[in-house]
């Protein structure tokens, strides 16, 4: 219900700044639990007062408005007890949680925007770091059931039409924001309705029409999280529709997946590339940070396929057509550089989590012409960037050539192996640079590792699992795939001095053995046994043996 303000009303300030306590002359300057106790009285006889009012004058607003007036600036001041974390305890004894969570029912929108913002500094994570006892306050609204009150506040907020209504809504996203970090785990204990309901109402604010707003941002950042943390929301996005009416389960007709709706998301920026500020790059990074995580399943891999995703992220990674414009101020300029670096890089990252294991997309790739924006990609040297973020786009260019070689075969493998001889072998000993850089990085993290267990308590060392993935990270991985993938390339190159050869040849001129490609093809196959990439590596290292001996047949013979 809108709030309607009679004639010789004031409205509210509806800045809801921080209101301080300060001291009054001759009056006593209150803290710690009583200045706690305080604010939740007055509070209470702020609320029973209106409430009251409202039964006595039913139909006459004028004559309860003084009393919302009254109840609106104690909620105003209430977010002063924020600055008391240390004495939240007094808050859950005198039961200001329960009555937080009955004024979202009022029917006074300012008045539920009031709580909103209350809530919001109450669940603050910082405060819970601050003092531990804080935490107490939301376990009491986790088990008020305080996501059911927030989303059916949230829709009403959404109804609204003014920017108070928007920065509530904003607000509300913010208190399941901080939830989430603060109780990890409390939404295992919701009520599945209102899961549902809660990813109902994120899905359809991404996909609903029109550019980038804040509310847009946070449902997207929230979506990424629960995502990550909620196994089953992983493992049904696949079949969960969203439309006008809510979230239903099961693939509609004109209805959309969650997938396609992270997608339509993103097919926003196929025409609009007019640049980006940083908090829309955010609101980008999170969509993709969703998909990616989503990938974890083959069904949400389907689901990605069959909405085009594959087709869609070569789209986004290529520029722009340009607009016959005036020259752009340097403002636009670095706007539109920083949303086509988001779109570059992290459709590249996606498109590795996508074809993960997953022939079909593999094969997609390369019929719509992927291979010209990966080896664009892999030649690409990154000029005034982080050592870091060159080594990661070298991950993810070796990471998608690793899965092209394993899935596709005849024509479409040809096409990969012919990329490797073009330009005189550019990418060949583009592969051979990289295998040599990280080779020097795992050396360094080899020494690095040495060096700490000689210097360094081993209660302060990491554990051997932890230091497995670390090596894996500084090379080891990469050096696994990069054998693989020059393997495979140089088994199905038919010419006689081909990619093998050149290879070979690049190796000796960095004075390293072509056996290292062989060693880490070995490490690989020993990691994978067992697993879906067994028969691929082992049949690629028979080959490579038999191939690398014939090359040291034909070579012995032409020295003779």
């Amino acid at each position: 219900m809108k709030r309607t303000v009679p004639d010789g009303f004031d409205a509210p300030n509806s800045k809801r700044g921080k209101v301080t306590v300060g001291p009054v002359a001759g009056e006593e300057v209150l803290e710690g639990p009583l200045l706690v106790r305080k604010f939740v009285a007055g509070l209470k006889k702020k609320v029973k007062g209106n409430i009251e009012k409202r039964d006595m004058h039913v139909n006459e607003p004028q004559l309860f408005m003084e009393s919302e007036l009254e109840l609106y600036d104690e909620l105003t001041g209430f977010k002063e007890v924020a600055t008391q974390p240390e004495c939240f305890g007094t808050l859950t004894q005198m039961g200001a949680e329960e009555l937080l969570v009955q004024l979202l029912t009022h029917s006074n929108t300012d008045i539920v925007c009031a709580v909103v913002d209350v809530l919001k500094e109450l669940t603050d994570p910082a405060l819970v770091d601050e003092a531990e006892v804080a935490l107490g306050v939301h376990q009491k609204l986790a088990s008020l059931n305080i996501h059911k009150h927030l989303l059916s506040t949230l829709d009403r907020l959404l109804d609204g039409a003014g920017e108070d209504e928007r920065e509530g809504a904003y607000s509300v996203l913010g208190i399941i924001e901080n939830l989430l970090e603060t109780l990890p785990g409390h939404l295992d204990t919701v009520d599945r309705s209102t899961f549902k309901y809660l990813v109902s109402v994120l899905f359809r604010t991404i996909v609903t029409p029109g550019g980038f707003n804040e509310l847009k941002g946070y449902a997207a950042e929230l979506i990424a999280a629960l995502i990550e943390s909620q196994k089953v929301l992983l493992e049904q996005m696949h079949k969960i529709t969203v439309d006008k009416q809510g979230l239903k389960i099961g693939a509609e007709k004109d209805q959309l997946n969650l997938i396609f709706c992270l997608l339509q998301s993103l097919s926003h920026y196929l025409k609009n590339r007019e640049g980006v500020s940083e908090d829309e790059a955010e609101y980008i990074e999170n969509l993709y940070d969703a998909l990616c995580a989503a990938m974890l399943r083959k069904e949400n891999q389907q689901a990605f396929e069959d909405a085009m995703g594959v087709k869609l992220l070569l789209m986004l990674i290529l520029p722009a057509k340009k607009k016959k414009k005036g020259k752009a101020t340097d403002a636009a300029a670095k706007a539109q550089k920083n949303l086509q670096h988001v779109l570059k890089h992290s459709s590249l990252r996606l498109l590795m989590h996508a074809l993960q294991g997953n022939k079909r997309s593999a094969k997609t790739f390369v019929q719509n012409d992927g291979l010209g924006i990966l080896f664009g990609f892999l030649m690409m040297m990154l000029k005034g960037r982080p050592e870091d973020e060159q080594n990661v786009l070298e991950g993810h260019c070796v990471g998608l050539l690793y899965e092209l070689v394993k899935y596709v075969d005849g024509e479409l493998l040809y096409r990969i192996v012919a990329k490797f001889r073009e330009d005189t072998f550019q990418k060949t000993d583009r592969l051979v640079e990289v295998f040599v850089k990280s080779r020097d990085r795992l050396a360094a993290f080899e020494s690095e590792t040495a060096h700490k267990k000689r210097h360094v308590r081993d209660e302060f060392l990491p554990t051997a699992e932890e230091e497995e993935a670390e090596r894996l990270a500084a090379g080891g991985l990469l050096l696994r795939q990069l054998s693989a993938v020059l393997a495979r390339v140089a088994v199905n190159d038919s010419v006689k001095d081909g990619v093998l050869a050149h290879a070979r040849a690049q190796f000796q001129l960095e004075k390293l053995p072509f056996g290292e490609v062989l060693l880490y093809l070995d490490l690989f196959l020993e990691e994978n046994l067992g697993g879906p990439d067994e028969s691929f590596l082992k049949e690629t290292r028979e080959k490579l043996i038999a191939h690398a001996s014939q090359l040291d047949q034909r070579e012995k013979k032409a020295a003779e």
